[in-house]
């Protein structure tokens, strides 16, 4: 179903924020462009979702995409606000939905470390959880957590 070409505005259901507005550039096949004002949402929590959710839709012209784990909400207003200006433009929005998932392509390699001691968690915590185990063990490794989570995830492995 072929869509009128143009830039949508829409509002999308957004977590820290009531809505986030949106701009969507529509072309009469194709997703062209997605610009979200993220400006209400939390920052370091859904930064994943506004650097990484448009740019796949647009890549991989489809709106079965997932959710990044931790900004479930601001994803699927993400996905929502896309949608509705395919509605709007008299596309058929469900169609976007049931086309193939992106590839995981994009996937990061595994890394293995040897270490006494592995704390994952947020920065401060982190380094406040390292320094009272550091002088039980040999060795240390700190992964910071790379999406920033606010929520505490600790996890302590001693060997």
């Amino acid at each position: 179903m072929a869509m009128k070409p143009g830039t949508y505005d829409v509002k999308a259901k957004g977590h820290g924020s009531s809505y986030m507005s949106m701009q969507v550039k529509l072309s009469e096949d194709k997703i062209e462009n997605i610009n979200v004002n993220a400006s209400g949402e939390t920052r370091g929590v859904a930064d994943e979702v506004f650097n990484r959710l448009p740019k796949l839709i647009v890549d991989n012209q489809t709106l079965n995409v997932d959710a990044v784990s931790g900004a479930t909400i601001s994803s699927h207003g993400v996905i929502d606000g896309v949608a509705e200006a395919i509605t709007e433009a008299g596309g058929d929005a469900e169609e976007w939905k049931k086309r193939a998932k992106p590839s995981k392509a994009h996937a990061t390699k595994d890394e293995e470390y040897t270490t006494d001691v592995v704390v994952i968690g947020p920065v401060v915590l982190g380094w406040l959880q390292l320094r009272a185990v550091s002088n039980m063990v040999e060795k240390l490794s700190y992964l910071k957590n790379s999406h920033k989570l606010a929520a505490i995830r600790l996890v302590l492995v001693v060997q």
